[in-house]
């Protein structure tokens, strides 16, 4: 494993975090914390490890529709600690379900091109479940609390945004050959390009390699589409794991006494989650916070310095808890560096 890389990403991370206790009063944030309630905050606690379970049920099922025989106690750990590696890289979305995918492969019986295939329809599943969840919050909204304008406006910009990213992905999933095509032709250029600067950048582009792991890659896209079946029970985990990280943010509402709504809860966490999702950096770090902390102020009596304390509470629970715990389950796996040569070189031949 690359510790380097990975103690850049938890450095990056806290020094965010810490810069958020700049804003607001410092003062009352910490009389916030330490005015926390233990029994809701450790519900809190127990309910990210409770989501990560429930989002392992996705992951599963797409994986099965490949023909892989998953252990489902097992796999819990595996995914749990492919989720704490994946909150440390930088890349969200983009990267994010590629790591997943490559812890799972190396300790299932999944081959990495696959699991890494269903990794990536695993996070449109989420964000899917997510845009289902965050209409339901709003419905919650409209019907008991009248939400501002801005807030309707906003998640309807990211309804359209996440139907239109799905039906993207969905076009891929069913006709591979254009994307296949695409990607053929842009790595025969890279790698024609990179043969005359550097060897081993020319070595990351074999055009014949890179179409083997293509065909791996597309071909587990192929085998979902000719068996959605697995879709159904897929997509109910990703929506009863939202509902479970929504409750967390709830019980963080409790801990600190912040009245505010469980469709609050349901709309803040997966607006929260798509801004994690598109942004580069680990976890989201930079973006979920003032999403969080503005979506707080908007839909609560809570005053910013309140809601950013919050945030910090539900992110601890959430974000920094789910990294340890990821991290804590690598050893119960029986594989020591589980991402040794995830992050190696190729060769390159004399």
């Amino acid at each position: 494993m690359d510790w380097r890389r990975i103690a850049e990403g938890v450095a990056v991370t806290g020094m965010l975090v810490a810069s958020l206790a700049l804003f607001g009063n410092p003062r009352q944030a910490l009389d916030t914390i330490e005015s926390v309630r233990t029994v809701p905050y450790a519900g809190a606690l127990a309910g990210t490890l409770l989501g990560m379970v429930i989002w392992s049920g996705t992951l599963s099922a797409l994986l099965r529709a490949q023909g892989v025989a998953v252990d489902p106690g097992r796999f819990q750990t595996t995914f749990v600690a492919g989720m704490g590696i994946r909150s440390v890289v930088p890349g969200g979305s983009a990267s994010g379900p590629a790591v997943l995918g490559y812890v799972v492969g190396r300790t299932t019986d999944a081959p990495v091109e696959t699991a890494v295939a269903m990794a990536y329809v695993q996070d449109v599943l989420l964000w899917v479940g997510a845009t289902a969840v965050g209409t339901a919050g709003i419905l919650g909204l409209l019907l008991f609390h009248h939400p501002s304008a801005q807030v309707l406006e906003l998640a309807a910009g990211l309804t359209v945004l996440t139907l239109v990213m799905f039906g993207v992905v969905g076009y891929g999933i069913l006709n591979p050959e254009p994307v296949e095509r695409v990607v053929d032709a842009l790595v025969t250029r890279l790698h024609d390009a990179a043969s005359g600067v550097s060897e081993r950048a020319a070595a990351y582009l074999d055009p014949e390699a890179v179409d083997d792991s293509l065909d791996r890659f597309f071909g587990a896209f192929r085998r979902l589409a000719d068996d959605p079946e697995h879709l159904g029970p897929a997509l109910a985990s990703a929506v009863a794991g939202w509902f479970v990280h929504a409750t967390t943010l709830y019980l963080v509402f409790v801990a600190v006494d912040v009245h505010a709504s469980y469709a609050a809860a349901i709309f803040v966490v997966p607006v929260g989650g798509l801004a994690e999702g598109l942004s580069v950096l680990p976890g989201g770090i930079g973006s979920v916070e003032p999403a969080f902390t503005g979506l707080i102020v908007l839909l609560t009596s809570a005053g910013f310095t309140t809601s950013a304390t919050v945030v910090f509470l539900y992110r601890l629970s959430n974000y920094w808890f789910r990294l340890g715990v990821g991290f804590a389950a690598l050893p119960a796996l029986g594989i020591g560096d589980v991402l040794d040569g995830a992050f190696d070189e190729p060769e390159v031949e004399a």
